[in-house]
């Protein structure tokens, strides 16, 4: 039984040595690539990065590369697109754990992982950048219980400060960690998968790999059709005193993912600028050694191909994570229109989404408050597969100019962002023991039907039963459950995403 907060001599040990290299890693990122940051970081945001990522994120919205457009909306010329800092660092610093083999394994579980970007100032064309790298933390969360294992939670943050002094943005990375007891499976030699099988003794990874999704032309023409549809606000105004709590946003539509989604988001944010042989000299970190063949590989082919995904004892292939944040993006700022202003997105990933499979964009409105006289709406947004589970949420906060203060009050509409309240529990989505639907973990449940689905033939997952593996509490409340039967085509024991409202106890 583990403890929070007694740590036994070797966990001491591992807190020191994390202490000390997070130490080493904070402070300015330097200009070339160096240990801990493979990639060369783009101080300048130009008219090519940003249509690149403009490219990549929503290449259909003229605000991103159209400057006579740009130049008539309430920010008077280009911007880039929400998560154009990924062009500015893509990649690094992050700082692991490590405990000696024969204490422990310590597991990354990185399906678990939440990103926290909150956003202060546009990015423009010519604005150049200072990188300050924040110290990791670590946060204890073990569960209590006496079957319990340690756990933490480690939280860095990563601030872009442009050439007036400002912080553009901030992003809050959450990795999860559990230590395992000593087995002689360990996995390969960079111990990390993206499943989120139950921490056990002599744990093996023997997931079967995910069957590919299949299509009939009527499905793609169905997709393609949605796709078309989408609704872009654009320049009309969408007033804070016009929205409603319940309201539910226009959803969005990706897919077929291919590894070409993959091509264009690396190009997006210029990662993919390095040969392996210089990399395996840069920066050890993020390469892999298969240990059958002995080949060196980038820990980020996970996302590219089958074979990569495969060779990490992965269940399936899925996208990194610049796409699915920029998927995010475009379905709240279609609906916020050019003058609504995202804030803040919390990206949690639930599980994977094979490529091969097509992914729906949904988002509901949870509260309206005014914070420092900013007008302010609270979403819950979630991303399904159409296997017909949700793979990952991002539940944001979006700026709308105030009908009272820009016509009542004839007010230009300025902006200036300050800093949102909120606790680091609650953004990072930490489990909690029942959500608000009263669903506890091990509850047995039951998928309800889904009359809103877009695909012809119905909700597929209507009436399978499941037992609840996890839960979060966001607006709404989300379970991770293991459906009784393979009917999304992954393996039962991989737990899948549902929302509170979807499901009911059995």
């Amino acid at each position: 039984m583990a403890e929070r907060g007694v740590y036994t001599a070797a966990e001491q040990k591992m807190l020191a040595d994390f202490k000390e290299r997070s130490a080493q890693l904070t402070g300015w990122i330097g200009e070339t690539p160096a240990e801990g940051f493979p990639y060369p970081a783009h101080r300048i945001a130009t008219r090519e990065l940003i249509e690149h990522m403009a490219s990549a994120a929503d290449f259909r919205n003229p605000l991103y590369r159209d400057e006579a457009y740009a130049r008539n909306t309430r920010w008077g010329g280009i911007v880039a697109p929400p998560f154009y800092y990924h062009a500015i660092l893509h990649g690094g610093g992050i700082c692991p754990l490590f405990i000696p083999p024969e204490e422990g394994i310590v597991r990354m579980e990185l399906s678990l992982m939440a990103h926290k970007t909150d956003f202060y100032k546009h990015i423009r064309l010519g604005d150049y950048f200072r990188i300050w790298y924040g110290p990791s933390q670590l946060v204890d969360i073990t569960r209590p219980g006496k079957d319990s294992l340690r756990q933490f939670m480690s939280t860095r943050v990563i601030s872009y400060i442009n050439q007036n002094d400002e912080v553009v943005c901030s992003d809050t990375d959450y990795h999860y960690y559990t230590i395992l007891p000593p087995a002689e499976n360990r996995g390969p030699e960079k111990f990390s998968i993206m499943e989120s099988l139950p921490p056990m003794p002599g744990m093996t990874m023997d997931l079967e790999y995910t069957e590919e999704y299949r299509y009939t032309k009527e499905d793609i023409a169905v997709i393609d059709r949605l796709y078309n549809a989408e609704m872009r606000r654009g320049g009309k105004t969408l007033f804070w005193e016009d929205v409603n709590v319940g309201d539910e946003l226009p959803p969005v539509v990706m897919g077929p993912l291919t590894t070409w989604d993959s091509v264009v988001a690396l190009q997006g944010f210029g990662a993919a600028c390095v040969t392996m042989n210089d990399l395996r000299q840069m920066n050890a970190d993020t390469v892999i050694i298969d240990r059958k063949t002995h080949v060196p590989v980038m820990d980020i082919e996970f996302h590219l191909t089958d074979q990569g995904a495969k060779r990490f004892h992965s269940y399936s292939t899925t996208p990194i994570g610049p796409p699915i944040l920029h998927f995010f993006a475009r379905l709240i700022t279609n609906w916020a229109g050019d003058d609504g202003y995202l804030r803040r997105l919390t990206w949690r990933n639930f599980a994977n989404t094979a490529f091969g499979d097509t992914v729906f964009g949904r988002a509901k409105v949870t509260r309206k408050f005014v914070e420092d006289g900013e007008h302010m709406v609270e979403l819950d947004v979630w991303m399904e597969s159409i296997r017909g589970y949700v793979s990952n949420v991002g539940p944001s906060i979006v700026s709308l100019l105030a009908r009272e203060e820009t016509i009542a009050c004839n007010k230009s509409p300025a902006f200036r962002a300050a800093s949102l309240v909120e606790s680091d529990a609650r953004a990072a989505g930490i489990q909690a023991e029942a959500c608000s639907s009263g669903i506890q973990i091990g509850d047995r449940i039951r998928i309800k039907d889904r009359p809103d689905w877009p695909m012809p033939g119905g909700y597929r997952l209507a009436n399978q039963t499941a037992t609840v593996h996890d839960v979060v509490d966001y607006s709404r409340g989300y379970v991770l459950a293991r459906l009784d039967e393979k009917a999304t085509g992954i393996d039962v024991r991989v737990p899948l995403g549902f929302r509170s409202d979807s499901i009911e106890k059995i």
